[in-house]
């Protein structure tokens, strides 16, 4: 293992991680995956245009190169050798104009911000320090609105001659965005307005606009039906222009992977086939592959941060790299789960993936954004199906998009999300039991003790913050079991077909299985109850729920539950052989 430690660690050195700026990828001689075609494809006009990609997919690295570009072209400068020898982009670019180049960073700018005002005199200085260093006389005024003075930089430049970068537009509108502070989000709102306006109206300022983030919607104005900038974000040209596809990976990450054989199989790297390096590609897909921002859903990538993190463990381990580095981004903490998040996860854990097309378009205000487009934007979700609108008869063809969970990395991070989400771990409720829980659910199932079962689910039910999360619906109850059954890390499956029909939740243990038929009441009415309890028994003996391949071998439990909205608790409950009346 010596020698492989010493190669992990000379590959090791090579990662990119978390460095975005691409000279000193190049200058370093780090893995650069070679995406200068689209950057060509980007700089061919003054058409401004903007991309959206979830967090981590490359978006700021492509702004750098663009940089790099625009400021010292395809020749060598400073003593050194071009940063694009040797790159696709080397043989395309015949460009030799010399450009001013404001690159403009919001995440960056409203990192350390409080408030609106501070960041307005962030980006206010950012401009100056610009003018300066072009020698621009951009004469102070006084109580100037921001986007003002962005206007007038614009004008003080040549036609042709400015190359606008605007990374994470989205990164103050998402800070601002809480509750309280809607008067400072408007003004970002206002701000962005401004650039969008300066854009287009004096577009033959610019050789290149280019503008990322996060989301994308109506409500920011700068993509407005009818507007000047270009939204590429779904345009099969730029499907693959962030993540990695399979063939880079295996052509720019080829001893990598075979480290990572040589290191799970006890091989010598030498003995390592291209066999080998196919079947660990084919793992790797299916935990970090399958995001798809072609509408035409012919091409994938895989997520970026987690193939480079993948590649970073000595282990080679198949963890879940997505959600440890931030999976709960404050768009989310924001706007997600300020809503009735529990409706939309009942809606999705029974197979309602699909929005709108209009929908998906042209979402609206983050405050009121569908929540599985929000969940697309943020990276939880991808598309499953292309995006079809086609006028016939005087209808539109194609009324839906349907989403999915791109792998296995993104379904366990959106459970870890909704675990941390929609409990209170401070409650008192929720900190009873909160030790060794697993180990009691265990017991419980172990020893079929239908009292304490119903005791640790209540106990569940009011560490959930009924504030933003009530109760409405019986599939509702379901998704909330089930997502303190995904933060456990039990195998749970929401209406889990067989032949006879499905049941509401079947949770596997090792030795042991749960089935549960759930229903739902309004009132506590005792009669309606028992009524409702017996449905849910004849259902359980009727349809053998449970009675398939993963019960064999196990202790197989079925339990009919009973959950009253007025109560907020389970208040009937029974199996086989047991009743209980609370």
């Amino acid at each position: 293992m010596t020698d492989l430690w010493t190669t992990y660690l000379k590959l090791r050195a090579k990662l990119p991680m978390g460095e975005q700026n691409f000279a000193d990828l190049r200058a370093a001689d780090k893995i650069y995956v070679d995406k200068t075609n689209f950057i060509f494809n980007l700089a061919q006009d003054n058409i401004p245009k903007f991309l959206s990609r979830p967090r981590r997919f490359g978006k700021s690295t492509i702004v750098s190169t663009l940089e790099e570009l625009f400021t010292h072209g395809i020749k060598g400068y400073d003593g050194h050798d071009s940063f694009f020898k040797g790159l696709k982009i080397e043989k395309l670019w015949d460009d030799e104009g010399q450009y001013k180049v404001l690159h403009l960073d919001f995440y960056s700018l409203v990192y350390f911000c409080q408030n609106v005002a501070e960041f307005e005199y962030s980006l206010s200085q950012a401009l100056d320090s610009f003018a300066k260093e072009h020698g621009l006389n951009l004469e102070a005024k006084e109580n100037e609105f921001v986007s003002s003075k962005f206007e007038r930089l614009v004008s003080l430049c040549a036609r042709n001659s400015l190359v606008f970068l605007l990374d994470e537009y989205d990164a103050p509108l998402a800070k601002f965005m809480t509750e309280g502070k809607g008067e400072e989000y408007n003004r970002i709102i206002q701000i962005l307005q401004g650039i969008s306006n300066t854009i287009k109206l004096k577009q033959g300022k610019f050789r290149c606009v280019f503008i990322t983030g996060i989301t994308r919607y109506k409500h920011s104005s700068i993509f407005t039906a009818g507007g000047t900038i270009m939204d590429i974000s779904l345009q099969s040209a730029f499907g693959e222009c962030c993540g990695y596809t399979r063939s880079e990976i295996l052509e720019y990450f080829n001893d990598y992977l075979r480290y990572a054989v040589a290191y799970r199989k006890t091989l010598a790297l030498e003995d390592v086939t291209s066999d080998d390096l196919e079947q660990i590609l084919d793992e790797m897909a299916l935990f970090y592959n399958g995001y798809c921002f072609d509408r035409n859903a012919k091409t994938k990538v895989f997520s970026t941060w987690s193939v480079l993190s993948f590649f970073s463990q000595e282990e080679a381990s198949f963890l879940n790299y997505w959600y440890s580095s931030g999976g709960f981004p404050s768009l989310l903490r924001n706007s997600f789960f300020k809503g009735d998040v529990v409706q939309t996860l009942s809606q999705m854990i029974n197979g309602e993936l699909g929005v709108s097309t209009s929908e998906f378009l042209n979402p609206t205000t983050l405050f009121d954004m569908n929540r599985k487009v929000l969940l697309y934007q943020t990276g939880y979700l991808t598309l499953a199906s292309p995006i079809r609108i086609e006028m016939q008869n005087d209808k539109t063809d194609g009324d839906k998009v349907y989403l999915k969970f791109p792998n296995r990395e993104l379904e366990w991070s959106f459970k870890n999300l909704l675990f941390e989400s929609i409990f209170i771990k401070s409650s008192e409720a929720f900190s009873s039991f909160t030790q060794d829980r697993f180990s009691l659910f265990k017991s419980i199932l172990e020893k079929k003790d239908l009292k304490l079962l119903v005791s640790f689910f209540n106990h569940v039910l009011k560490s959930v913050d009924y504030e933003h999360y009530p109760v409405k619906e019986e599939s509702m109850f379901t998704a909330i079991l089930a997502s303190f059954m995904y933060g456990m890390g039990i195998n749970v499956k929401v209406n889990a077909h067989q032949s006879g029909g499905r049941a509401d939740l079947s949770i596997s243990l090792e030795s042991c299985l749960l089935i549960l038929e759930n229903k739902f009441i309004k009132e506590n009415n005792e009669k309606q109850a028992h009524k409702l309890l017996d449905q849910a028994m004849v259902q359980i003996a009727d349809r053998d729920y449970g009675k398939t391949v993963d019960s064999i071998g196990k202790n197989l439990w079925q339990v009919a539950l009973v959950f009253s909205q007025s109560k907020r608790q389970i208040v009937k409950a029974q199996d086989l052989n047991l009743k209980i009346n609370l």
